[in-house]
């Protein structure tokens, strides 16, 4: 089953990197929404979520790597540029 999902990733990549960017953008608000309520102002508790979080590209970045072969969209990738006459 891992395999399967493996394998769909590999097709599903715009949809996937999307959801994911909607997941983590709702997450900070969340935490920036905590932070207002304890006293923050707007911006600061913004800030204060982003820096809890982490790097949001490092993560996606990650759970990209997870999700499926990097080594076969690379190469995929390499054929395609490959066959590009500059």
């Amino acid at each position: 089953m891992k395999l399967l999902r493996k394998i769909l990733a590999l097709f599903r990549k715009e949809t996937l990197d999307a959801e994911m960017s909607e997941e983590m953008r709702l997450h900070l608000e969340q935490r920036t929404r905590e932070n207002i309520a304890a006293g923050m102002l707007p911006d600061e508790a913004r800030y204060a979520a982003l820096r809890k979080f982490g790097g949001v590209e490092q993560a996606k970045e990650l759970a990209r790597d997870q999700r499926g072969w990097m080594w076969l969209d690379h190469l995929g990738r390499g054929a395609l540029f490959s066959s590009i006459r500059w």
